[in-house]
Order: C-alpha cells, then sequence, then structure tokens
C-alpha cells in the first residue's frame, strides 16, 4: 500500500501540469498571481485546510476556486467536490458560470449544479443553513478517491454548516470569502491554528491596483471606513459604529458581526451595502 501512495506521491510532484499551480496554468490557461499561486499549492497535500480571505473581485471565485475544482476533478477518478456558499446566488451565478465556462471546454458533463468528468469524478453545489446536508459526504480512500469541500464567500454560512463540515472529515478544504464582521464562522475558521491563512489585498491584484483603491476611496470619502478595509485591503469589519445601508433594499441593514444584510432578522447576503 506504501509503495501504491508513494507511486501517486511522485507522480503529481514530477508532473508539473498536475499540480494545481500546473494545471491552472498549463491546461485551463489561467495566469496567476503569485498568491493565488500560494493558496492552490497549499491545496495539494493530502489533508490541507486553506483560508482566503481576499479583497473584492480579486479572483478568489473565477480563478482560485475554479482552478480547484477542475483540478480535483480531473486528476481524481470517482472523486466528489463539494461546493457551498451562504447564498444559491453566489453558487449559480458566480461559481457555476466558471466551472461551466471550463467543463464545457474539457467537453465535461455541466448542469446547473453539477459538474461530471468521464472517469466519474463529480462537482456539486448547494447553499444551505441545515447541517445535515452535509450527512453522506466522505472520502472512500483520502489518496485514490478523495473529497474537497470549497467554502465560498463564506462570511455568510452559518457557524452549523461550519461544524458540519469538520465532522466529514474532507481531503482538502478550502474556505474563501471576502471578509465581514470580526466574529462568525468564517472569522472563527481564520484563526483555526490548524490551517494555512491566506490574504490579499487589492494591491496584489494588478488588475485592481491603485486605481481601484483610489475609486473607493474617492466614493467613501477616507480610507478609514470599514468598506474600504473590507473591499480593498481585506481586513475584517470591527467598528461597531459603523453602520451599512443596502442601496437596493432600503429596510436591510448590515450586521457588522455576521457581515451580511438583514431584514426582520432573517440573514441574506448584500453586496450594494455603503456606509450610512
Amino acid at each position: 500500500m506504501s509503495c501504491a501512495l508513494t507511486a501517486i506521491e511522485n507522480f503529481i510532484i514530477m508532473s508539473e501540469a498536475w499540480t494545481p499551480n500546473g494545471f491552472a496554468s498549463s491546461i485551463l490557461g489561467m495566469n496567476l498571481y503569485d498568491w493565488q499561486r500560494d493558496v492552490l499549492e497549499a491545496l495539494m497535500p493530502v489533508g490541507s485546510k486553506v483560508t482566503l480571505r481576499a479583497a473584492n473581485e480579486s479572483g478568489k471565485t473565477g480563478i482560485v476556486a475554479t482552478a480547484f475544482v477542475i483540478w480535483h476533478l480531473a486528476l481524481f477518478p470517482g472523486s466528489q467536490v463539494v461546493c457551498t456558499s451562504g447564498v444559491w446566488r453566489q453558487v449559480v451565478e458566480q461559481l457555476w458560470r466558471h466551472l461551466r465556462k471550463y467543463g464545457n471546454q474539457l467537453n465535461w458533463k455541466v448542469t446547473q449544479d453539477t459538474v461530471e468528468a468521464p472517469h466519474g469524478a463529480k462537482a456539486i453545489g448547494f447553499s444551505t443553513t441545515d447541517g445535515g446536508k452535509f450527512e453522506g459526504f466522505h472520502a472512500d480512500d483520502h489518496y485514490k478517491v478523495p473529497l474537497a469541500i470549497l467554502v465560498d464567500e463564506a462570511k455568510s454560512v452559518e457557524k452549523e454548516i461550519f461544524d458540519a463540515i469538520e465532522r466529514c472529515r474532507p481531503t482538502r478544504l478550502l474556505v474563501q470569502s471576502s471578509p465581514g464582521g470580526a466574529g462568525g464562522g468564517f472569522y472563527d475558521t481564520c484563526q483555526d491554528p490548524r490551517f494555512r491563512h491566506f490574504k490579499a489585498t487589492a494591491f496584489d491584484c494588478p488588475h485592481l491596483g491603485a486605481a481601484r483603491a483610489k475609486e473607493v476611496e474617492q466614493r467613501e470619502g477616507s480610507t478609514e471606513t470599514m468598506l474600504y478595509k473590507s473591499m480593498i485591503m481585506g481586513e475584517w469589519m470591527v467598528d461597531p459604529n459603523q453602520t451599512f445601508i443596502c442601496t437596493q433594499k432600503k429596510d436591510w441593514t448590515l450586521n457588522s458581526i455576521h457581515g451580511c444584510c438583514s431584514r426582520r432578522g432573517r440573514k441574506r447576503e448584500c453586496t450594494c451595502y455603503k456606509v450610512w
């Protein structure tokens, strides 16, 4: 058994195209930033647990998450990748839009919430507040038929879901988001010493950089607002004196602890809020 595992590990190490980084670059044709390369490299080992706290529009979903999911499906026949977020819109309109693009290029079967490779590896996507939906997801063999779990825009995911994911014992786990309030499941996970933690600011992303930072600064009137620190610097929202109002739904206010909009006590995600 150990010889077989060594052969698999040696194959992965020796074939750069089949590392997450090499696959993203060589097979998918992605141009990776250094920090994206670092995050994907950290997801290579069996048992890897990784968090990514990054600026808005930095390429978390379109590059990092997409490369991770497609690489895992391509490399491990019969494996599963479970993708979740706090809101269905993030799964369908964001993540699955990118997975569909590359899945179609590879002639894989892609539906609204699944991606299936010819050798039986399959990704499924859903949003939930029910930890029971994660029951039944386990790796048959962490080396041959592993389980990967992706939590996208994790600031809107309930702590119960993080607890359920822990019980699944995934082979590889990526939890990523732009930061919300300094509390909740994503914040707690980013303090967990069992994980490797990464942060990317707008200045780490050439397509954003100083121009995007200046745009947000001018709109906010300062670089000290929580919104600037979250969107540009990837920092937690920690000032309880700043309140956010959704510009589309005036009766939704941003909960500074959980980093999501709430209306009459029901949590919602909002990407259009501003400091009020």
